[in-house]
């Protein structure tokens, strides 16, 4: 091949990855045309011609700018528009490596034009299901650049990376067809498949259903004031084990496939739901669960026959993982498969598990007695297999046991991808989804199903004038979006408000006047973890959070140039930053001594020291500097700390942890969102004044668990912003033939 940036093949098309290159029109082309300087094409040019090797900035000085005085800042300059350009990152580079100290290398395949063009993909049938050789479900090989372009152009160019570790690599194959399973308004979640492939149980209206592929209605199998859901089969197809809660009560219980009376298992912790998977020898159930001391989540077994429970998966107990949840046994019960939470992340974990033998009724107080812990033989350590994701919310295995699928949730768009049990790069799964969730593969039917969700969440104002009443106030939407628009900040003066949002298909900041109009993105670092921002006190700079390489760090982006700045890179969670009253500190909380403490670090860069050596999250310094205001991970309330040290004082108790980022400190008092038994939000309002709170109004419309709220004061009133749910649907999608040869 005559590489591109010869003197001929300078001004020939070639492919760059997917992105068609035409140098003599000094333009890029995939799904867009983008167009570039010649200096720039002359950059992308020199390394197409070296692909996979390093071009110094020595070099390029001398092939770009030979005749031009200039300095090396050119050269990164280029480089930056490039990468700009291709959509690409400098620290998870898919298209340029910076070399330190060096210069920079292409990564991405260089083909010419001509030969993408003779390499067009070839249809790749599936392989034949089950029974099948261990290899059946490695689907497609990886093809040429352009088959990627048709693979993505099919998908409607949505495709969502994450943003952790190796870049899935997508598949080659022509996307999967989805099809309505369900279409009630309202959700229906946690597809579960029969044993036999022919039933989906599933929940809806918070109530367990049953349906048969091909049938038009479904059968309720539950009704109660409870909230009934993850639906699991026994493996022998008689028995279907769910969760029941309710604020006050949950309980694992167990049904007869085609209604009959339910029998409770286990209880477990009220307003939590654990998800389920039934060993295939019939006698064991895995579940997430809570421990209440650890305030951590953990996999347990379950007896059927005994009722007794024991550990099955054991945190690091160096504090950065809240917890493992959802459990799934392989196809031979050899293996559990998990999903570990870090702070910023998930990652898929298998265990080697040998469970003791089936015990009889008569066995069974003796089997109580052993059963209280599992030796070490019975356990092996788990292993991650694919590197760190985005929201994990599903994981289900092949029927052959040879990969696992799962969906990964990016902000606001969720895809499925599989990955080798044994370990390496996750691949899209072909179906054309961009809002799936919860998948399950049936083991004989060739059938996958899931949830394609669809939900909004938009900023509402209320204004509570002078002469109004405050629960009289009528609340309106102030910035919306099909997508998701969350954490609202009002600038200093009032004129301004900055928000995260992901209708740019990232999460990414966003500015708006004080109306929510004329927008105005300020971030492109293409991030899936939704930012919280906190304005300085003079209006021009903002601190923000945003996942890098696994953990979330902060960085302060100046209006005047719109440069993002890091702050750290500590390999903890650093987070909900604010200011001090000079703007010379910024303060957070990390978990980088192993539980969340508040931190601060000089707003112009340096080293971050410890404040409150207390459990503590969301800081807040007051004006005067005399008090940082926080709240606790596992404890309702909200607290004052001295600033210089001394005992805490509990303000509020009814702001509830999960809530640690609805609440706004402000020379007044606190205003915050409060929960009542029944989960009904209100925004309330604590007094310096008369320490008391008062309730101002209920917001209309759900109110999202750390979306952020936001508060400012003029001559009119008080302006509240808060981030409400404003749709939320899910339908269950069925995919036919999947696995099948065609």
């Amino acid at each position: 091949m005559e590489h591109p940036g010869t003197d001929r093949g300078r001004a020939a098309p070639f492919y760059v990855g997917p992105w068609l290159v035409q140098p003599a029109l000094n333009s890029l082309t995939y799904q867009k045309t983008v167009r570039l300087t010649p200096k720039v094409m002359h950059v992308l040019s020199l390394l197409a011609h070296h692909p996979g090797a390093v071009v110094t900035r020595e070099a390029f000085m001398d092939e770009v700018w030979r005749d031009e005085v200039v300095g090396e800042e050119a050269v990164t300059h280029a480089i930056s528009a490039l990468r700009k350009a291709f959509g690409d990152a400098a620290r998870d580079p898919q298209y340029i490596q910076t070399i330190p100290k060096t210069g920079y290398r292409l990564i991405a395949p260089v083909t010419l034009a001509s030969e993408a063009e003779q390499a067009a993909p070839q249809a790749t049938p599936l392989p034949q299901a089950s029974p099948a050789p261990a290899s059946s479900w490695r689907w497609l090989t990886r093809t040429s650049a352009a088959a990627l372009l048709l693979v993505l152009l099919l998908w409607g160019g949505n495709s969502v990376w994450p943003l952790l570790g190796p870049s899935p690599s997508p598949t080659s194959h022509v996307p999967l067809q989805a099809v309505p399973f369900t279409s009630s308004p309202g959700l229906e979640l946690a597809p579960a498949f029969s044993p036999d492939g022919t039933t989906l149980a599933f929940t809806r209206k918070s109530n367990i259903y049953i349906k048969q592929v091909g049938a038009e209605t479904a059968l309720q199998l539950t009704d109660t004031p409870a909230h009934d859901t993850n639906p699991i089969w026994s493996p022998d197809g008689q028995q279907i084990a769910f969760v029941r809660s309710s604020p006050q009560h949950c309980a694992i219980v167990i049904i007869p496939a085609l209604g009959g009376p339910a029998r409770k298992m286990a209880s477990c912790q009220p307003n939590y739901t654990p998800t389920l998977s039934w060993h295939p020898e019939g006698e064991w159930l895995a579940f997430s669960d809570t421990d209440v001391l650890l305030g951590q989540e953990t996999i347990r077994l379950l007896s059927i026959a005994t009722r007794q429970r024991v550990d099955l998966t054991a945190l690091p107990r160096d504090g950065h993982y809240p917890g493992d949840i959802f459990p799934a046994f392989s196809p031979d019960g050899k293996h559990l498969a998990f999903v570990r939470k870090h702070m910023a992340s998930n990652t898929i974990y298998v265990q080697p598990v040998a469970l003791p033998a089936t015990p009889s009724t008569e066995q069974a107080q003796q089997v109580k007695v052993h059963l209280t812990t599992l030796s070490p033989s019975m356990l092996g350590e788990p292993s991650p297999v694919a590197a760190p994701q985005q929201a994990i919310t599903g994981l289900t295995w092949t029927p052959d046991g040879e990969h696992l699928v799962f969906s990964s949730f990016q902000f606001a768009r969720a895809s499925l991808w599989q990955v080798p049990a044994t370990g390496g790069d996750p691949e899209w799964l072909g179906v054309e989804s961009t809002r799936a969730l919860q998948p399950t593969l049936s083991l004989q039917k060739n059938r996958l199903a899931f949830v394609e969700g669809h939900w909004t969440q938009n900023i509402w104002q209320h204004t509570i004038t002078r002469n109004t009443i405050p629960q009289d106030t009528v609340p309106s939407v102030l910035i919306a979006s099909t997508q998701i628009d969350l954490n609202p900040q009002f600038s200093p003066d009032g004129e301004h408000i900055v928000f995260g949002s992901s209708r740019s298909g990232h999460a990414e900041l966003w500015l708006s006047d004080s109306q929510g109009d004329n927008l105005v993105q300020l971030t492109n670092l293409k991030h899936f973890t939704p930012p919280l921002p906190s304005w300085s006190p003079e209006g021009q700079r903002i601190a923000f959070t945003s996942a890098s390489e696994g953990h979330l760090d902060l960085y302060v982006i100046d209006l005047e140039d719109g440069l993002p700045r890091r702050l750290t890179d500590d390999p903890s969670n650093d987070g909900r930053p604010s200011w001090s009253a000079d703007g010379q500190w910024i303060y957070f909380s990390s978990d980088r001594e192993g539980y969340f403490q508040t931190w601060r670090i000089p707003a112009s860069g340096g080293t971050a020291e410890l404040v409150l050596a207390d459990e503590s999250v969301s800081p807040m310094v007051s004006p005067d500097g005399q008090f940082i205001y926080v709240n606790k991970i596992d404890t309702p309330g909200l607290w004052r700390y001295p600033h210089d040290g001394g005992p805490a004082t509990r303000l509020v108790e009814d702001l509830h942890p999960d809530d640690w980022n609805n609440w706004m400190l402000r020379d007044e008092g606190l205003y915050y969102i409060a929960r009542t038994s029944t989960a009904t939000p209100l925004l309330r309002f604590f007094s310096f004044a008369t320490n008391q709170s008062t309730t101002l109004f209920m917001p209309p419309h759900p109110v999202n668990e750390v979306a952020g709220i936001a508060v400012t004061v003029d001559e009119e009133g008080t302006r509240i912003l808060v981030t409400q749910t404003d749709a939320r649907e899910g339908d269950i999608m069925l995919v036919e033939g999947i696995g099948r040869g065609e």
